[in-house]
């Protein structure tokens, strides 16, 4: 699998990067960290095997488009995201790449997805979620994002109490992944997020142990961290496509 590097872009300071043939000059053009020139110029590099002649910018956005589309995301893809209905985030799109044999970061994915809407290349549009319940509630939100952290999913729907239970509905059937959940589904299914014998979740790192005050006995709960990401682990696709 062909692994893709591709940083958060700024088109005007690309364009210049892309074009300058003297990297010891760009500095002096451009604001940015050493850092990021060397992101810019690895990815112009990749792109472009060096530094190009563009007349202006227009000649040069034309330039990237065709480079976007020819080494990194092939015309099939795009029709294959188009033509299913996908959902428009950083994930489906990495997933939908890796299908075709591209590996990205969830990083560089979020980089091209920004890129490919900074160049017109794609054009996302709302569409009709039916939502059930609170779990397609913050289903219908990842969606749109890709991935989020639990603070942000906390956020977004005001702290409410059923939060964790709707991530750990949502985790159970397999329709999201959570960071650093390591307690297995199977024991999660049977006993739900409290009351869970010590034996079953011996060395997980995902709960915390109390007293349960009518057995005496020792039981473990399911606790999630706020700063772990959700991120989808399906693609669905519109009804009658292929799964």
């Amino acid at each position: 699998m062909s692994r893709i590097y591709v940083p958060r872009i700024n088109l005007k300071k690309f364009y210049l990067v892309s074009t300058m043939r003297d990297e010891s000059k760009i500095n002096k053009r451009i604001k940015m960290s050493r850092k990021v020139l060397a992101s810019y110029i690895r990815f112009r590099n990749f792109l472009f095997n060096g530094s190009i002649d563009a007349s202006d910018f227009e000649t040069f956005i034309s330039l990237l488009k065709e480079k976007i589309v020819e080494k990194i995301i092939p015309v099939e893809v795009l029709k294959d995201l188009s033509e299913n209905n996908l959902p428009a985030n950083p994930i489906t799109l990495k997933q939908a790449l890796a299908s075709f044999g591209y590996d990205l970061s969830q990083s560089s994915a979020k980089s091209l997805f920004s890129l490919l809407k900074k160049l017109n290349l794609v054009s996302i549009i709302p569409t009709f979620y039916k939502v059930n319940n609170q779990a397609d509630l913050i289903y219908s939100y990842l969606l749109r994002k890709g991935a989020s952290t639990i603070k942000e999913i906390k956020d977004k729907f005001s702290n409410a109490s059923w939060i964790y239970d709707a991530l750990l509905e949502l985790w159970s059937n397999d329709r999201v992944e959570i960071e650093g959940l390591d307690v297995p589904k199977e024991v999660y299914k049977k006993y739900g997020k409290s009351g869970i014998p010590l034996d079953l979740v011996n060395g997980s790192t995902s709960i915390n142990i109390y007293l349960d005050r009518k057995t005496g006995e020792k039981k473990a709960e399911i606790i999630l961290n706020p700063r772990s990401k959700v991120i989808l682990s399906e693609i669905p696709k519109k009804e009658g496509g292929e799964s």
